[in-house]
Order: C-alpha cells, then sequence, then structure tokens
C-alpha cells in the first residue's frame, strides 16, 4: 500500500470514528467503502462486536478484521484469519480488549485507534499477500 493511499485510509478511519462509529464498524466501513458499497445494517450488527463483543472479550477490530477477510473468501479464511490472529496476537499480547487495555479510559483513547489502523492495513496487507479482493 502506498503512503498515499494509507494516508487517505487513516482520514477515512478518523472520520468515521468522528461520527462515533466504534472500532468493529469503522473496520466494516472500511471494507464497505473498498467495495463502493453501503450496508447499515450490517454496520449496525457489527457494533455488538464492539468493546470486545461488550464485555471486554475478543477486540471488535480483530473480529471485524476476520470477517472482511472472510467476505473476500471464505475458502481461504481458515488460513488468512489464522494469520490475522498470529499477527494480532503478536503485536498487542492477547485478543482479548481487557487485557490489552485493562478498564484504563485514557489506555483506549490512545490504543484503540492505532489498533482499528493496524488491523485494518493488516487485512490489506493479507488481501495482497493472498491475492483477494473485495
Amino acid at each position: 500500500m502506498d503512503e498515499m493511499r494509507r494516508a487517505e485510509d487513516l482520514a477515512m478511519m478518523e472520520a468515521f470514528r468522528a461520527e462515533g462509529y466504534c472500532c468493529s464498524q469503522v473496520i466494516v466501513k472500511m471494507a464497505l467503502e473498498e467495495m463502493c458499497e453501503e450496508n447499515e445494517v450490517m454496520v449496525n450488527a457489527v457494533s455488538a462486536l464492539c468493546n470486545g463483543v461488550k464485555t471486554g472479550n475478543n477486540c471488535g477490530a480483530l473480529t471485524a478484521a476476520a470477517m472482511v477477510l472472510a467476505m473476500a473468501d471464505s475458502r481461504l479464511a481458515s488460513v488468512t484469519v489464522m494469520a490475522l490472529v498470529d499477527w494480532f496476537k503478536n503485536e498487542y499480547g492477547s485478543v482479548d480488549c481487557l487485557d490489552i487495555i485493562g478498564e484504563n479510559r485514557e489506555k483506549a483513547a490512545e490504543m484503540c485507534p492505532l489498533i482499528i489502523h493496524e488491523s485494518h492495513f493488516k487485512v490489506m496487507e493479507l488481501f495482497e499477500e493472498y491475492g483477494l479482493a473485495l
């Protein structure tokens, strides 16, 4: 991904966050943008994944990113999602929100945007590596 595209994606993700979309919604909205589609039902549905499925468990950015990989090719999802999860664990030490940020809202304000951005860019990297497209 070239630097211009990366900057455009960062700006779009921040605009979605400014509109009030949570981690999982931003990831899915980025995929829908890539497909030149809108699907507010899906965007609303993935809000259930926010804040670790509302419980601090599996990170919403991670679970939404896994969904995007499966949207691209469900047959390869077992491979691409495993690569995503392995990367995520190596980057953040866990897949669970509570393990990564605890209940510290200041840490969440710092870490969550980073996790959203890097998860999106990892999905794009996996798309290139596996020849996927939306």
